[in-house]
């Protein structure tokens, strides 16, 4: 659900952030999300035949982008704020009930 070239790009450019900085792993958290809506907003879009991105498609992986950082932990884990068991629940209850919502356009 998430471009795999953001996940990549975050994990790497999180690596470089030193321990303690945590406005900058949310600033850098935030860009990869902005990216995450780029990158799903230009790959769903079909500009030869008229086409708009499809919107659900960018939402749904907008958020499964969230919610794999809040399980990882990411600048969650900075604030204190990730509970573990939380995060492993939102993804088994994101990746269960999307293909309910969504067949494809």
């Amino acid at each position: 659900m998430i471009p795999a070239e953001v996940l990549g790009v975050y994990t790497i450019g999180a690596g470089f952030i030193p321990k303690g900085e945590r406005l900058s792993e949310a600033i850098w958290a935030a860009i990869c999300l902005v990216l995450v809506i780029v990158v799903r907003t230009f790959g769903t879009a079909d500009p030869e035949n008229g086409q708009g991105p499809q919107r659900f498609p960018v939402f749904v992986s907008a958020v499964a982008f969230v919610i794999w950082l809040y399980n990882l932990g990411g600048p969650f884990a900075s604030y204190h704020v990730q509970i573990p068991y939380i995060g492993s629940l939102a993804v088994l209850l994101w990746s269960f009930l999307i293909p309910y919502f969504y067949k494809g356009e």
